[in-house]
């Protein structure tokens, strides 16, 4: 039975954020593959087994033994797991890791800042009139 509208969570190491910050394009796949429901995100790469979650590492090694791929999905998230310490999970899933954060607090976090630095920036303006 595929549960519908559980949600992928993408979990990345923090000593990693630094590395993953300097390549933008890596976060923003990162954070795409948090939007994709669970079982949709399995199928997509050939995962029929019940699991409560994926590291990189064994995604690469299942990847690995699965011809039935798209050859340019494996190529990107094999890239994404070799560079990175990943955790691929259903967001019902709580992670004992707390040495990992969850991409999209990644993401909230530079948007927060993004807002703060534009409200500062529009201060300035005014008062620059």
């Amino acid at each position: 039975m595929i549960k519908m509208g559980i949600d992928t969570e993408v979990f990345v190491r923090k000593n990693q954020i630094k590395k993953l910050l300097n390549n933008f394009d890596d976060l923003i796949r990162l954070y795409n593959l948090s939007f994709k429901e669970w079982e949709l995100f399995k199928r997509q790469f050939g995962i029929f087994f019940e699991t409560k979650s994926l590291s990189s590492e064994e995604l690469v090694k299942h990847l690995a033994m699965t011809d039935d791929i798209e050859e340019s999905k494996r190529t990107e998230i094999v890239s994404l797991c070799l560079d990175y310490d990943l955790i691929f999970a259903p967001e019902t899933e709580e992670t004992a890791e707390t040495d990992y954060i969850e991409i999209w607090k990644i993401v909230h976090s530079l948007c927060e800042l993004g807002k703060q630095n534009l409200k500062k920036l529009m201060e300035r303006a005014e008062k620059t009139r």
